[in-house]
């Protein structure tokens, strides 16, 4: 998990207020990627409460057609809000942030989850404070398998639980209402390649009738989606041949009873009410699953400013833990897609991308080269952009009404960074 609380930090502790912000103008871009350089904003400070300033400077959503006419980012800049959660004297643990977390469906409430505890927390974000907690119980008939790998909001009041194997429907009361695995009985064909997940990304449609997942048949260089309808109990592998390179950015070596395992493809799906969308953190190429039809299709978006694959390694077959190593340090400095996000306001996704700088000593603090995309709802590019002023790309974020959220630790409590897009 990459934090981007070092920077906020430093803006809380300059203005000693809840709330800063920062008004920063980011140069038109520039087809020939420079090294980022230092942030230093201007910083102007406001005592405004964001609830007060928000209820009458509503952010300006640029008509969309004119986005779609227009390279609109190439005018790009941003302003920041950095805001805390009330926990109204609630002891809050998350060890790993926002991570495994998700929106109410009106985006007024985050639900995230600490799994080591299997604690799920509520919060406001229109008031920014601790809402309400929700405890599940690891044993017994209503126990949620541990460890939590997969936490997500079903229709009809309901919560999505998973974990390497396991998975099920939980209400907020706490009560388990079903429990199903993932197989070779219900898969026969799915392969088990050493110590490597039988599945990624587990995740549920919004009725919580049908599991869709993904699956690295390593053996063969292959990517499936994994769907498995569980009233039917029907099962079905779809290949997604365009994504089949990504097995090449996989390394493992076995040693005894230790097994080393190295993704750098990072296999994501983000599920919609209509359809599944499923990215990797290797290529700008995305699959759109669409669930009522069963179509699939796919999107090459041609990026001019970054590359749109990771190239791996001239081979995967690792012999040694030094090889594992020299074949990360193939990757680690080429482009990382992130996971695409929503604008519900601008009708937009928009997708960041980083380029790690390389440097002797990699520390949480090395700096990256960030890139913006934005696309249409059919992931057809419409615009992209080099951001000099952001050394880190947002993490764990999400779009609520225009604005970009993204999470911040400051001094263990929870925060974020709000980001105002003006083009």
């Amino acid at each position: 998990m990459r934090n981007l609380y070092t920077y906020f930090l430093l803006l809380i502790l300059l203005s000693c207020a809840k709330k800063e912000e920062v008004k920063i103008d980011v140069p038109k871009k520039n087809i020939t990627p420079t090294e980022s350089e230092d942030l230093n904003p201007r910083t102007e400070l406001d005592s405004t409460p964001l609830q007060e300033k928000e209820s009458h400077q509503k952010p300006e959503i640029i008509e969309r057609k004119k986005l779609i006419d227009s390279n609109f980012l190439e005018n790009f800049s941003f302003q920041i809000d950095t805001v805390l959660i009330d926990s109204k004297g609630t002891l809050i643990y998350l060890p790993f942030g926002i991570l495994n977390s998700d929106l109410s469906e009106s985006k007024t409430d985050l639900y995230a989850l600490n799994s080591k505890t299997n604690t799920l927390y509520q919060f406001d974000l229109d008031k920014l404070e601790f809402a309400n907690s929700f405890k599940f119980e690891k044993e017994g008939p209503n126990g949620v398998p541990a460890p939590i790998w997969k936490f997500q909001l079903l229709g009809n009041n309901n919560i999505f639980f998973a974990n390497y194997r396991h998975f099920g429907t939980y209400n907020f009361q706490g009560q388990k209402l079903n429990n199903n695995q993932i197989n070779e009985d219900k898969f026969p064909s799915l392969v088990q390649f050493g110590s490597f997940p039988i599945y990624e990304s587990l995740s549920s449609s919004f009725d919580g009738n049908h599991i869709y997942f993904l699956n690295q048949n390593l053996e063969n260089e292959k990517i499936n989606l994994g769907i498995y309808d569980i009233e039917r109990d029907q099962s079905e592998l779809i290949e997604l041949p365009k994504f089949d390179f990504l097995t090449n950015l996989v390394f493992i070596y076995s040693e005894g009873i230790s097994h080393h395992v190295s993704n750098t493809s990072d296999l994501g799906i983000k599920m919609e009410k209509s359809r599944a969308i499923i990215y990797s953190k290797g290529t700008s190429k995305i699959y759109l699953y669409d669930l009522l039809n069963g179509s699939l299709d796919y999107k090459e978006p041609k990026h001019q400013l970054v590359a749109n694959d990771q190239i791996p390694p001239f081979s995967n077959d690792i012999s040694s833990i030094q090889e594992i190593i020299d074949a990360n340090e193939s990757t680690r400095f080429q482009i990382a897609y992130q996971a695409p996000l929503y604008d519900d306001q601008r009708e937009i996704y928009f997708r960041f991308g980083s380029i790690l700088e390389k440097t002797e000593n990699l520390n949480p603090k090395s700096k990256s080269e960030v890139f913006l995309f934005a696309y249409d709802k059919n992931f057809n590019l419409l615009s992209e952009t080099k951001i000099d002023d952001l050394s880190k790309s947002p993490t764990q974020a999400f779009f609520k009404d225009g604005k970009l959220w993204s999470y911040v630790n400051v001094e263990d409590e929870l925060g974020f960074a709000v980001f105002t897009f003006d083009f």
